[in-house]
């Protein structure tokens, strides 16, 4: 086998053994391939004919990715954000979103603002300066817009 056709099946087992491990993006797996040493336009082909294959499918892995955020107690901004930092397609991500919205699969904003909210006041419900300060901090690094942080906070003194 010649030098090339080796570093081809190489770049390969190291893709497929990747993907073995989870849903990637294309973009993902090129950073991977490329943090192993490999060139990025190798890596890049590779990514393409995994894509083509089947191996990878960022609408499915926009859907899963969108049930993780849910699980942080992410907004829709951040799991957006976060989709297309991974290499999602912006409409894609926002697709993604709004179906698992519809299905239920993801509650809305501020419903997960209010639970994130809700996991930071403690035992005693005490809701100062401080800790609105924080919930606020808090529900905005995950991407809540104003508005919600704000009816978040509403709700949390009635």
């Amino acid at each position: 086998m010649t030098k090339a056709k080796k570093e081809l099946k190489d770049i390969r087992d190291e893709a497929a053994a990747r993907l073995a491990r989870g849903e990637m993006t294309g973009k993902e797996l090129t950073d991977h391939l490329v943090s192993k040493g490999y060139e990025r336009e190798e890596a890049s082909k590779v990514a393409s004919e995994f894509r083509d294959l089947g191996y990878i499918d960022e609408e499915r892995y926009a859907g899963l990715f969108a049930a993780h955020g849910e699980r942080k107690g992410w907004g829709s901004g951040r799991i957006r954000m976060e989709l297309t930092r991974r290499g999602v397609d912006p409409e894609t991500a926002r697709l993604a979103i709004a179906e698992a919205l519809e299905s239920g699969a993801l509650s809305s904003d501020r419903e997960r603002a209010l639970e994130v909210a809700r996991k930071m006041l403690g035992d005693d419900g005490t809701l100062d300066e401080r800790i609105k300060g924080r919930i606020a901090r808090r529900l905005a690094g995950y991407g809540y817009g104003a508005s919600v942080i704000y009816e978040t906070l509403r709700k949390l003194e009635d």
